[in-house]
Parts: structure tokens; C-alpha cells; sequence
């Protein structure tokens, strides 16, 4: 009954219109049920045995019908009276070709839709809640909108379905690709594991997404951080009263990566592929540069500690040696661009100059940067 609302995976098999899907139950008196299945169970043994049973096929369906209604009886079950309908929410111009979707869905799944001609109002009012009373059951039977079921089959064929709900706190507010809706919080997570991803093609929407959810955790008082390549932030950054920071070449701003720097043996593998791209910014360094930058950083630390710089990391290699690797000068050369002293003839660069904006929505003052 899951794949009713809609196939997950299959766009041609999800409606194209608001649906509504409604299971009405009426329990039928047991003492007179018993007797009508006890008749009609004896009938259609008499019938099946005949020579008739031979020339008519379903003399046999009912036979399997009636003695399934008798053993439900005989184990405590009793029959109800049962109808379902869907009802499709649609414009006039659009209602063929909804029709058609909501029958390749159920056709996709064993059953057939009649449409209803002329019963619109009646439909309607069958498909609301509490309206099922014993009068309007019977215009229902009238009409024969109406079947007698086992009491399981109407449990089986009941449509509690529904997509994923999404998390308990409503940071964001989405429509399931079945009509679902679903509220979602990327924090909402009792198993601690924050991270996620936006996938998809150019033009698909990610930029508009992650719009949408920067704003929402900001209208709930969250602080929000973005690296923004493109500039697809600035507007929003301004809109929301943020700052901005943009890292250019003309721009007087450097970052010190070893000032938060709590505990060098943890963060040297964050700080070894860093301080290698601003060696070499489109070659890969062998594995002798690598340990190199590695034994230099760590030995600077145990002197320097948080006040070392990348000016300081660039004089070592330029004049220093490391007794198991031998001179460093070829990576001084190369890091000269990330440093506050210009290379004879080369402008000067900070290391984040390359990157692109990044922008916060929590005010920062000048005295908070920090200079290499």
C-alpha cells in the first residue's frame, strides 16, 4: 500500500495533482452476517459440484470466496462493509492526464480505478471525516459503492501510509517528492553527526538551498558560517545584516593558522597539506618536501608556539637545516608569495588571497584579525 501515494524512484508513476485517498468502514451485525455466510457458503458448494461449474469459471471464485468469509467467521472475525475512493484535487483542463497518472500508479500495483460519472458531491462527502453514518451507508450500498470484506482484508487495504516525516524541530520546511510534508534540522540528530551534502547538476537549485537554509537557522537565532566561491552568498550576507569579509590582493587582511592551534600533534596533519599549496600551488610536493614542512613546523612550535608565523615557517626553511633531511631552501623559495616580505620583483600575497569570500553573520571588528 506504500507505492499508492506514489513511486519513489519513478516520476512517471507520482500524481501530478493534490490526492486524497479515503478507506470507509462499516462493521456489518455479526448474527446476520453469520447466517448470510452460512446460505451463500452452502449455495456455492452446491453450485461448484454441479455440471454448470463446468461451463462457468466463476462458480469457483465464489466458492473460494464464500469458504474464506466462513473460516474468518469461525475463527472470531466478522465482515464489514467497505468502500475506497480517490479523490483527485485538479483544474478542468489538467483532470485527463492526472487521471491517467493515478491510474498507471494503481494499475502499477494490481488494482483498477473506475471513475465516477455524475457522483462528484456524494464522493466528496464520503470522503470526509465522520460521515459515515448507517443512513449514508446505506445511499453508499444503493449505489453500490460499497463491498463486504473480511475484517483483515480491511486492516491490509487500509492506507496508514505516509513518506518520511523528517526530524522532531522544524528548522526547514520541505514537501516530499510524494506530497509529504516534512520539517528537517541538520542538527536534530541524537547520534551526533552533523555533516551533510548537496548534490546535483549545474542550475539544479544548490545555491538556492543552501540560501534557504543559511536564512532559516539565522531566523532561529543561529550563527552562520559560509565559504562562498562565486559570491551566491553576498546578497543574502547583506540582507541579513552580516559581514562580509573578501580576501583580495588589494585587500590588507592575513590569517595565522597556527593561532588556534591547540594541540600541534593533532592539527599538524591540517597544517602540513595547508602550508603545501602555498608552496606549490599547482604541483603536488614529493614525500621528502612533505616531512620536511612537517619536522619544521613541529620543531618551530616547541619554540614558538601559538606566536609562530608563516614569515617565521619561510625564514627557517631559507636559513635553517634539518639534520635528517638536509637543506630546505627550495621550499623558502616557494613560500616567499605567502609572507609579509616580497619576493625581489614579485608583489606581495597572503596566503588567503586566493581564496574566495567568506562571509559571517556575526559582526567582527578589526582588532580581531590576526597578522602573520
Amino acid at each position: 500500500m506504500g507505492s499508492l501515494i506514489g513511486d519513489l524512484m519513478q516520476p512517471a508513476l507520482q500524481y501530478s495533482a493534490p490526492f486524497l485517498i479515503t478507506l470507509g468502514v462499516h462493521v456489518l451485525d455479526p448474527n446476520a452476517t453469520k447466517s448470510i455466510i452460512t446460505a451463500n457458503h452452502v449455495r456455492a458448494t452446491q453450485n461448484a459440484k454441479s455440471k454448470m461449474a463446468d461451463v462457468m469459471p466463476d462458480v469457483r471464485k465464489k466458492l473460494d470466496d464464500w469458504s474464506a468469509a466462513a473460516n474468518a467467521i469461525d475463527t472470531g472475525g466478522s465482515l464489514v462493509s467497505l468502500y475506497h475512493q480517490l479523490a483527485i484535487f485538479t483544474p478542468p483542463d489538467k483532470a485527463a492526464s492526472a487521471h491517467e497518472a493515478a491510474n498507471a500508479i494503481w494499475r502499477a500495483r494490481g488494482f483498477q480505478l473506475n471513475a465516477d460519472a455524475y457522483m462528484h458531491r456524494q464522493a466528496l462527502l464520503a470522503s470526509l471525516p465522520m460521515t459515515l453514518t448507517p443512513r449514508f451507508h446505506k445511499d453508499l450500498a444503493k449505489m453500490r459503492r460499497v463491498t463486504r470484506k473480511t475484517m483483515a482484508n480491511a486492516i491490509h487495504m487500509a492506507p496508514l501510509i505516509a513518506e518520511w516525516r523528517g526530524t522532531r524541530t522544524p528548522a526547514l520546511v520541505f514537501g516530499g517528492r510524494r506530497g509529504q510534508v516534512m520539517t528537517l534540522d541538520l542538527f536534530d540528530n541524537d547520534l551526533g553527526n552533523y555533516n551533510f551534502a548537496i548534490i546535483g547538476a549545474p542550475g539544479s537549485g544548490k545555491s538556492v538551498l543552501m540560501n534557504e537554509l543559511a536564512w532559516s537557522y539565522r531566523a532561529i537565532g543561529a550563527k552562520v558560517w559560509m565559504l562562498d566561491l562565486g559570491r551566491s552568498f553576498e546578497k543574502l550576507c547583506r540582507k541579513a545584516q552580516g559581514t562580509y569579509i573578501e580576501f583580495r590582493p588589494d585587500v590588507d587582511i592575513c590569517l595565522n593558522p597556527f593561532t588556534i592551534v591547540h594541540d600541534i600533534n593533532e592539527d599538524i596533519d591540517m597544517l602540513v597539506p595547508g602550508i603545501s599549496k602555498m608552496c606549490s600551488m599547482q604541483h603536488t610536493l614529493d614525500e621528502v618536501q612533505y616531512k620536511a614542512i612537517s619536522a619544521m613546523v613541529l620543531k618551530l612550535w616547541r619554540e614558538h608556539g601559538n606566536d609562530l608565523t608563516i614569515t617565521g615557517l619561510r625564514d627557517a626553511f631559507k636559513t635553517g637545516t634539518i639534520e635528517e633531511l638536509g637543506s630546505r631552501a627550495t621550499s623558502a623559495s616557494a613560500i616567499w608569495p605567502s609572507c609579509s616580505t616580497p619576493t625581489p620583483g614579485v608583489g606581495s600575497m597572503s596566503a588567503s588571497s586566493r581564496a574566495g569570500p567568506m562571509w559571517t553573520s556575526r559582526t567582527t571588528s578589526s582588532s580581531s584579525r590576526t597578522r602573520n
